[in-house]
C-alpha cells in the first residue's frame, strides 16, 4: 500500500491518494465468473479504513474520540467486470469536506484499464449522543496532507423513483447474525447482497429464471448502483424489499429497491440499480427480446 499525489494542472487541487493491491478470490465470484457486486464495496470499505490508518486516524483513534464516520450514500460504476485470480488495485482519495461530511471517491484498476469508480458520502457521528458532528480542523489537515480542501459542493437530492406499477415484486427476509458489522447494523455492502438476491427473485417469479435468459441469448447485469442508507438495520430486524423496473430501453433499464422494516415502516434504504442486457458468452450489450417486456409487463412502469 501506497500514498500518492495524484498528477493534476497547475493551480488546480492535488488530493493524495491511498493505493491499496488485491487479488480476486474465488468466493469473491458469482455464477457469471464475476466479482459479485457486494464485493467492490468491500473492498472500498477495507480500503478506507486503512487509508484513514494512513493519515493517523485508525479505528482506536476514533473509538478515544467517540467518533465513526457511517455511510449516507454510495454511487458505484461497473466498467468492466473482475475475474477470479484478477489482480487489481484499488485507488481513494478524499474530495473535501462540508461541515458534518466527507465525500471519498474510489477507482479500481486492473493493470492500466479502469475497471470500476465510485463514491461514498460519509457523515460524521458522535457515538454517545449518535447525532452528527463536525469534523475538527485537526482532522481535516490530517486528511489534507498539507494541502487545503476546496470545500464540497451541495448535496444533491437522491434519484427520485417514478410511482410504481400495480406489480411491485415485494420479498421479506430477516436480519441474520453474517449480516451484522462490527457498528452492530447490517453493513452497508450486504444491502448489495440484499437486491442482487431479490433482482434473481423477481425475474424467476415472472418466468424469467436464469436458465432460461441463458436458453433466449441473453442476461441482465447491473452497471451501476446508486444506494443511500436512511436508518440502520439490526440483528432480528425483519425487512420487505419492494422493487420494480422503469425506464426500459432497447437493452438497457434500471431497477428500483425499498427496503423497509416491517416492524415500525420505517425506510432503512434505497437502490437504483442500472440493468443492461448482455450476451451470456460474449458478454457484450444485446437487445432486450420484446416477449421478456410484454410477459415483465406487471413490474414495469412503461412510457
Amino acid at each position: 500500500m501506497v500514498v500518492l499525489r495524484r498528477a493534476y494542472p497547475q493551480g488546480v487541487f492535488m488530493p493524495f491518494t491511498f493505493i491499496a493491491p488485491y487479488r480476486v478470490r474465488y468466493h469473491d465470484c458469482d455464477a457469471y465468473g464475476h466479482m459479485r457486486q457486494a464485493n467492490y464495496l468491500r473492498y472500498m470499505q477495507e480500503t478506507a479504513v486503512e487509508a484513514s490508518a494512513a493519515v493517523g486516524y485508525d479505528l482506536l483513534r476514533y473509538n478515544d474520540l467517540n467518533q465513526r464516520w457511517l455511510i449516507r450514500e454510495t454511487h458505484i460504476e461497473f466498467i468492466q467486470p473482475l475475474f477470479f485470480q484478477d489482480e487489481f488495485v484499488v485507488k481513494t482519495w478524499v474530495a473535501g469536506f462540508r461541515r458534518i461530511r466527507t465525500q471519498r471517491h474510489y477507482e479500481f484498476y486492473r493493470a492500466e484499464t479502469l475497471v470500476a469508480r465510485a463514491y461514498t458520502d460519509w457523515v460524521l457521528i458522535d457515538l454517545r449522543t449518535r447525532q452528527p458532528v463536525a469534523a475538527s480542523q485537526q482532522m481535516i489537515a490530517a486528511y489534507a496532507r498539507g494541502e487545503p480542501f476546496p470545500e464540497l459542493a451541495a448535496h444533491s437530492r437522491f434519484p427520485t423513483p417514478p410511482p410504481p406499477p400495480p406489480g411491485v415484486f415485494r420479498e421479506r427476509r430477516r436480519v441474520l447474525w453474517e449480516d451484522i458489522d462490527t457498528e452492530q447494523h447490517v453493513n452497508n455492502a450486504r444491502y448489495l447482497d440484499f437486491v442482487a438476491d431479490t433482482a434473481f427473485e423477481v425475474s424467476a417469479f415472472l418466468g424469467w429464471p436464469l436458465e432460461r435468459l441463458r436458453r433466449e441469448g441473453f442476461i441482465i447485469v447491473m452497471r451501476d448502483q446508486h444506494i443511500a442508507y436512511k436508518q440502520p438495520a439490526v440483528l432480528g430486524d425483519e425487512l420487505e424489499i419492494a422493487t420494480y423496473v422503469y425506464g426500459l430501453k432497447r437493452i438497457s433499464g434500471t431497477r428500483f429497491f425499498n427496503i423497509t422494516r416491517l416492524s415500525d415502516g420505517a425506510l432503512l434504504a434505497q437502490v437504483h440499480s442500472g440493468l443492461v442486457a448482455v450476451h451470456p458468452q460474449t458478454g457484450k450489450p444485446t437487445r432486450i427480446p420484446p416477449h421478456f417486456i410484454s410477459e415483465c409487463a406487471p413490474n414495469l412502469v412503461l412510457g
